[in-house]
């Protein structure tokens, strides 16, 4: 199951800190991944996978993801197991 969300230019997408639940698949814009005010990444390639590591690893989220440009982001909210199963 998945929900498409629209994010504008500066907003938080997923934070440092909470529970990781599904991941991100990016469809358009760019994001930046930052942890302690520093860029760590920035993601721009339009199918790109981000947010999973919180749920392989079951760990909070070590780094916050926020939209870089206005951004589309396809939030799937099964585990990637059942989506693996699913598929």
């Amino acid at each position: 199951m998945f929900e498409t969300k629209e994010y504008l230019e500066d907003e938080i997408i997923l934070a440092e800190g909470e529970l990781g639940k599904g991941f991100c698949i990016l469809e358009e814009g760019s994001v930046e991944v930052i942890r302690d005010n520093l860029v760590l990444n920035q993601i721009d390639q339009k199918g790109a996978l981000f947010g999973e590591l919180s749920e392989i690893l079951m760990y909070k989220r070590g780094a916050t993801v926020r939209a870089k440009t206005n951004a589309r982001v396809r939030h799937y909210t099964d585990d990637l197991e059942t989506l693996v199963e699913q598929n």
